[in-house]
């Protein structure tokens, strides 16, 4: 893959892993994972048959990854970050080439801007690898990287405390005459309680200092509420219900 494919790719599918991918390294590399589990379980239970067992399936699982997917200088094929972070992270790489594994990791994510390029099944296992290879530096400043993708992405307004602004929409229906709910927030208590009779609606709620709620009504505006009890009456005999 060209340095512009690669570029392209990251762009357009954000969290997705890059292509080329292997089902084969994929697939081996989680035989060998769910096949260590069980077999230290097994060790920690005081149950040397079924560790035995396993860790048959274990050291086949390692020679088939590495007889396909590593050569003897280190270098992992793919070459893309899911597939070094597997390794690392599965024990595929043994002692003596990890430190020339990591290092690759860490250039190609060096390569990508300092972003992550990798999906959700090892999105979890990447920075407890870079900072368990001696790569503590690149893993602070990918965890703390602002643009996409990257975890910081995910919360634009990350310096504002949670429910400072919320909704509360009521949907009357069932044949249920009556809800009520409450939230104990950072602000103080949220509630809500409405009752439904003879085609009236009514709704009462509370919003604590601080903060704003809008409020959508059935079958009407939605309204904008701030901090004190609100009490809002519709009358549902022209609504579904």
């Amino acid at each position: 893959m060209t340095a512009r494919a690669a570029h392209q790719m990251r762009r357009t599918s954000r969290w997705r892993r890059a292509r080329p991918m292997s089902h084969g390294a994929v697939a081996t590399a989680y035989l060998h994972r769910s096949a260590d589990l069980p077999a230290r379980t097994a060790a920690l239970l005081g149950h040397p048959a079924d560790e035995a067992r396993y860790r048959r399936i274990v050291e086949g699982a390692r020679v088939a990854w590495q007889c396909e997917y590593l050569s003897d200088d280190g270098t992992v094929t793919p070459d893309t970050q899911v597939t070094l972070v597997r390794a690392l992270a599965f024990g595929l790489v043994l002692a003596p080439l990890r430190t020339r594994t990591a290092d690759r990791l860490a250039a190609l994510i060096r390569a990508a801007g300092t972003h992550l390029s990798i999906g959700f099944l090892s999105t979890g296992l990447l920075l407890p690898v870079l900072a368990e290879t001696g790569h503590l530096g690149l893993t602070y400043e990918l965890l703390r990287q602002a643009t996409a993708p990257s975890w910081l992405t995910a919360t634009p307004a990350a310096c504002e405390a949670g429910y400072r602004r919320f909704v509360i929409a009521r949907r009357p229906g069932g044949g249920l005459s009556s809800a009520s709910a409450r939230h104990e927030s950072p602000h103080g208590l949220i509630a809500s309680q409405c009752h439904l009779h003879d085609g009236e609606f009514t709704l009462t709620t509370r919003i604590p200092p601080g903060t704003e709620a809008e409020i959508r009504l059935p079958g009407a505006d939605t309204v904008t509420a701030g901090p004190g009890t609100h009490t809002y009456t519709i009358d549902m005999c022209h609504e579904d219900s």
